[in-house]
């Protein structure tokens, strides 16, 4: 066993090998590794002083740490070892250019336990590729920032981050390329951060487990699978955790609660598995493109809307409102089971508003009637495409120099209204009749 409260200064341009089964840094301990200079400790490494410094331009090589006393590693390059195995017991800040001397990831093992930190600072972020990253806050439910710093790939190479107790929270951003662990009822995962302008990704990887996935002041786009419940941490300051399916599909299978916004992009799908309802997120539902499918929408949530272009191909309740918007068109075609258009209220609004709306019911098996509004904005269509929607007496459809077009009949009892200074049109491209 070594000890050191001592200056170690490592100069010259091989390795310099420390072989003891344990060597342990004190308080005065004063490591300075010169450029080109490698230091490797073979054992055991206990960082147990947090007045000890550790600099320079060269190389340090651990592969089995114990940080029992706030570290700091400032030094080019901090190779954590090809299978190392480290516990973080205390705050560990490593502020280098690299985590590993040949410019590959970390693959090996991290635990860090409750009182532990880890803020990795490189320039160009840092990847974890094989192993086992397990973060534990414990029972601390105000959220602990356990792993900080610059980007992080999380599981490139099939790597598994655990997380255990009721507030591991990231607030480097990282991207989600295996699988996270959150094995326990009532623990949590936190993505915070602030990262809403460059948001947290999910790149093909898996969240599983009892517990629940949470965001706080930032958001989480990309593809992959969510089995586990996810929401929000708390009430947040800022209006901004969104979830968006991006460059694929992504899957949600667990509870959705508290988010700011739920949607998709141009190139993504969006795969809710089981039925949900809108009434349990705090903002919208929006498409940028792409699509929505899976089990049967119920949309109550007052005040929000669902809305965009792309493909609805989720079976719809609509109990509040549905705005086509964004240009394009929204197509909203349920796969299975059939879409209550204006809810199980009568109280459903749609709109083509600054897109095109195109509803199918081909499900049916017959006519479907409404008693609430339609509404076809300046330049814009709806096209009730392949079944037939009556409109009763409180029903109202406007038209406001743009194009209601229908190819299965229709009778109006209810109110139709066109305004504007150019004609609008209803067109019939069937062989039954629309009756006012």
């Amino acid at each position: 066993m070594g000890t050191s409260d001592a200056n170690i200064v490592v100069g010259g341009d091989g390795t310099s090998l420390i072989s003891y089964r344990l060597v342990t840094f004190g308080n005065d301990a004063d490591v300075d590794i010169t450029a080109g200079a490698v230091l490797s400790l073979g054992g055991f490494v206990s960082f147990n002083g947090s007045d000890a410094t550790f600099d320079g331009e060269g190389t340090l090589r651990a592969s089995l740490m114990r940080v029992n006393a706030a570290t700091t590693l400032n030094i080019a390059v901090v190779d954590l070892g090809e299978a190392g195995s480290h516990i973080v017991n205390a705050p560990l800040t490593i502020n280098a250019d690299a985590i590993d001397d040949d410019g590959s990831g970390f693959s090996g093992e991290i635990s860090v336990t409750p009182s532990g930190r880890v803020t990795v600072n490189v320039p160009d972020g840092w990847q974890f590729d094989s192993g086992t990253i397990t973060i534990d806050s414990g029972a601390a439910s105000s959220g602990v920032d356990m792993l900080n710093g610059s980007p992080v790939d999380l599981g490139v190479e099939g790597g598994t981050l655990v997380a255990l107790g009721r507030g591991p929270r990231i607030t480097a951003r990282v991207s989600l390329f295996g699988p996270i662990s959150i094995p326990n009822l009532d623990d949590a995962l936190i993505l915070g951060g602030n990262h809403i302008l460059s948001p947290h990704r999910i790149e093909g990887g898996t969240v599983g487990g009892n517990g629940e996935l949470q965001l706080i002041n930032s958001s989480l786009y990309g593809f992959g699978t969510i089995l586990t419940d996810l929401g929000i941490f708390s009430v947040p300051a800022s209006t901004e955790e969104v979830v968006m399916a991006d460059d694929g599909t992504l899957t949600i299978s667990g509870n959705i609660t508290g988010l700011d916004g739920l949607g998709v992009s141009d190139d993504g799908v969006l795969n809710v598995t089981n039925p949900w309802n809108t009434n349990n997120l705090n903002g919208s539902v929006f498409l940028e493109g792409g699509e929505i499918t899976g089990a049967t929408i119920t949309h109550n949530n007052v005040g929000s809307r669902i809305s965009g272009n792309g493909l609805i191909s989720a079976p719809l309740i609509n109990n509040q409102s549905i705005w086509a918007e964004g240009g394009g068109t929204l197509v909203l075609d349920p796969t299975t089971g059939v879409n209550d258009y204006d809810g199980a209220t009568n109280n459903g609004q749609l709109r083509a508003f600054t897109a095109n709306l195109v509803l199918r019911n081909d499900n049916l098996g017959g006519n479907q009637t409404t008693d609430s509004l339609i509404g076809v904005s300046s330049g814009q269509e709806v096209f009730v495409d392949g079944f037939r929607l009556d409109y009763s007496i409180p029903s109202q459809l406007w038209i406001t120099e743009g194009i209601y077009r229908i190819n299965e009949g229709a009778s109006v009892r209810g109110s139709v209204r066109i305004t504007g200074s150019t004609p609008s049109r209803i067109v019939n491209e069937g062989t039954q009749s629309f009756v006012f």
